[in-house]
Parts: C-alpha cells; structure tokens; sequence
C-alpha cells in the first residue's frame, strides 16, 4: 500500500513560492490594513484564514506586529478572556 503524502503545507511558515493562488486576496488585505479599515474574514476551519494574513503581513509595505491565539477549545466567555 502506498502512503498518501498531503502536497499542501499546513502547518509552519508557508514560503513564498508555495503560497499560490491567494496574490489577489493578499494585496487586498494589505490594502485594507494600510488604509485602516476593519476587516473580518470568514470561512470554514482550515481554509487558510490565518495563513492568508501571516503571508499578506510579511509581503506587505508596512510593519505590523501579528497577535495571534487559537480559541478553538475554549468553551465559555471565561476561558476565551483567560486565553486572551
């Protein structure tokens, strides 16, 4: 049995050249963030939210610090503000 070997990087840091077919949604992003606009993006789990805004961050003309947290297993309002 052969192993199946999954061709897209899902964890880590995603290089530049590995990062495709999102060039149009960075610049966006970038845009919005430069010209102080609020943003929210949604989608189902793992479709690449969060990688879309480390790659749009680090390509973008400004410097910003990036906060991240994964509130995926709190449960209560508690635990999101102690998680936070």
């Amino acid at each position: 049995m052969t192993k199946k070997i999954n061709p897209f990087i899902v964890t880590g840091k995603i290089p530049k050249q590995y990062f495709c077919d999102r060039d149009k949604e960075s610049e966006q992003l970038v845009r919005f963030l430069d010209s102080r606009e609020n943003v929210v993006l949604m989608s189902q789990r793992r479709m690449g939210k969060t990688k879309l805004v480390e790659h749009s961050l680090e390509n973008g003309s400004k410097e910003y610090v990036l906060i991240t947290i994964d509130i995926l297993h709190t449960s209560s309002f508690r635990e999101f503000i102690q998680l936070l």
